[in-house]
């Protein structure tokens, strides 16, 4: 048996998994700090231990949580998608993050154990020209993501994570290229142009960069000099990477599975997990990774809080749970994308009208929890 719960955070999401008594987290965000902050204290105890917290991308609503999580749980391991200097400066910009997010984006491994030293930082390389093929991609355990050195602390996109603790069950998260290297370098070029700045020698300096300009998250004030600094920002990545925006970098999101590893029968108690992944553009690029285990999964978290522009219903099956974070409040069109779920036999459920959504999947049917309501699910 197993154990997931969706939590009502607003056009956000935090989602926690119970697999043999062993906790994870995909996303740790809410639209207001209190939604996240709250629902962590209903999902833990103060100290309880969680294997692995899973980030699909930077947007604050998946992440202004961690801080949090970090003080209130014994985090072991953050797996983060692997973020460039270039794609920095970009989230830095586009994000405008409040508090002191920038600082994790900056240095997400120097944030982290100001918090907490025993949490292991580990980033997942999207930088793979063949993400299906299994020589380039090894298994690894959780135990040995902690053994990883500092200078090799990540795997590649596709990696399958096992643990001896969890038979028969296996995490695999996946990251697309957001940027070529030949827009990255015309970018960084670009700014320094504009800046009047010479060409750095090596890789940028993000954190000096944002130092040295004053841009950190309380010196971010409206002056004249910031705002100059900003709008260059802003005018080299129009001019190198037009349509870059935040649906850009969404696109992008870390996804995972979760479920069992076995690909003879179909033993649907898995988990696809999709952050604000673009699949209406990008489904050609999750198949060769999940293709094989797309018989198992039972419960589908349908991307970017169920926008129809994200979506694609080849990720639904008969009695697929579609899960849609949500506030029903917001402006985010869903409207077609829950008809379409519902065409294919699937089933939505929404955390805006429903809240905090729990879901108990056995062998052969799922228990779905809803406001101290059951439904089973065959």
């Amino acid at each position: 048996m197993n154990r997931r719960c969706f939590f009502d955070v607003g056009d956000a999401l935090f989602a926690v998994e119970q697999i043999n008594g062993h906790n994870f987290v995909y996303d740790c965000g809410g639209q207001k700090m209190s939604l996240v902050e709250n629902a962590i204290k209903k999902a833990f105890k103060k100290g309880d231990e969680i294997e692995a917290v899973f980030i699909s991308h930077y947007d604050a609503d998946h992440i202004n949580g961690i801080f949090f999580l970090l003080n209130h749980c014994n985090v072991k391991r953050l797996i983060l998608p692997m973020m460039t200097n270039a794609i920095k400066l970009i989230l830095l910009i586009l994000q405008n993050y409040k508090g002191d997010l920038d600082e994790f984006i900056i240095d997400p491994e120097e944030y982290v154990h100001k918090i907490s030293q025993k949490t292991k930082v580990i980033f997942v390389n999207d930088n793979i020209e063949h993400p299906s093929d299994s020589e380039n991609v090894r298994d690894i355990s959780f135990d040995e993501l902690s053994q990883l050195p500092k200078n090799r602390n990540w795997i590649k996109s596709g990696t399958r994570i096992t643990d001896n603790t969890l038979l028969f069950w296996v995490y695999i998260p996946m990251c697309i290229v957001t940027l070529t290297n030949k827009q990255e370098v015309d970018f960084i070029a670009k700014l320094h142009d504009l800046l009047g700045l010479p060409m750095p020698t090596g890789k940028v300096d993000v954190k000096q960069f944002w130092k040295d300009h004053k841009l950190y998250g309380g010196e971010r004030d409206k002056t004249s000099d910031k705002v100059h600094i900003l709008n260059k920002v802003k005018t080299a990545i129009q001019a190198i990477i037009p349509d870059l925006d935040d649906k850009g970098i969404n696109a992008a999101s870390q996804t995972l599975y979760s479920g069992p590893c076995c690909h003879l029968k179909p033993i649907r108690i898995g988990c696809l997990y999709m952050g604000d992944f673009d699949a209406k553009e990008n489904w050609d690029k999750l198949k060769p990774v999940y293709g094989n285990y797309q018989k198992n999964v039972r419960i589908v978290q349908v991307p970017h809080h169920g926008s129809e522009n994200s979506f694609t219903d080849e990720i639904i099956g008969v009695n697929t749970l579609a899960v849609v974070s949500v506030n029903l409040k917001s402006k985010i069109a869903i409207g077609e994308t829950i008809t379409r779920i519902a065409n294919k036999n699937g089933i939505p459920l929404m955390t805006g009208s429903r809240g905090d959504i729990a879901i108990e999947c056995h062998n052969f049917a799922a228990l779905v929890s809803v406001a101290s309501a059951g439904i089973l699910v065959e």
